[in-house]
């Protein structure tokens, strides 16, 4: 079994540092806490089939949307040695700032999720535009020329024959449903990660807010 010291040589590595980030020296006042988080840091970061640069950006997505200063500087540090440039760090930073505020909403209108993967997966569409204690009813038609352009919009990018109920909510003020829709293309179409990496983020942020939306 590695002693502290060993331990603290191998973060020290790792990290390319003179020494071990201040969470591990913290951490080493306890030698049986060090070993088994420096292991499980290991096993989540250095182990599995997604890449580090990727769990590195939702790593910064979570400790952005928990406001965690310590951990934005250290994961701004590892992504910048993984080779990942400004601009795709703020793309990451972007789809963070999204749908942390995406969550708010979904968390204010009571909105309940219609994508229940085994139904949909399925055929089953009996969900879909289920009102479960929303704060507004769902907007599934309307005559307004904005709402039915960004609906069909919103199909035709995603894939899907329907509109989630986030922006079935928003749609009651035409212009906010537009401007948030702008927002997630820009947000998500554009720029240089891939889509499912964002998509990761994405997942990361609410996954921390609790939003099962």
């Amino acid at each position: 079994m590695p002693t502290m010291d060993a331990i603290l040589d191998e973060i020290k590595e790792h990290f390319a540092l003179p020494r071990a980030p201040a969470l591990f020296e913290r951490i080493a006042a306890h030698e049986g806490y060090l070993r088994t988080s420096w292991k499980k840091y290991q096993t989540v970061m250095l182990t599995g089939e997604m890449d580090a640069s990727t769990k590195q950006l939702m790593g910064l997505a979570v400790a952005v949307t928990k406001a965690n200063d310590y951990m934005i500087g250290l994961q701004k540090r590892e992504l910048g040695r993984s080779g990942f440039s400004d601009r795709e760090e703020l793309e990451a930073l972007a789809v963070a700032d999204f749908f942390d505020g995406f969550d708010s909403f979904a968390h204010a209108l009571h909105v309940d999720s219609e994508l229940r993967p085994r139904k949909l997966a399925a055929g089953d569409m009996s969900l879909i535009d289920r009102e479960i204690e929303v704060n507004v009813p769902y907007v599934v038609e309307s005559d307004d020329a904005t709402v039915r352009t960004v609906y069909d919009e919103i199909k035709k990018t995603m894939r899907i024959p329907f509109v989630p109920n986030i922006f079935k909510a928003l749609a009651h003020q035409p212009a906010m449903l537009e401007a948030k829709w702008e927002s997630y293309q820009a947000v998500m179409g554009t720029g240089q990660l891939k889509h499912l990496t964002k998509e990761l983020v994405a997942v990361a942020v609410s996954a921390v807010n609790a939003c099962f939306y």
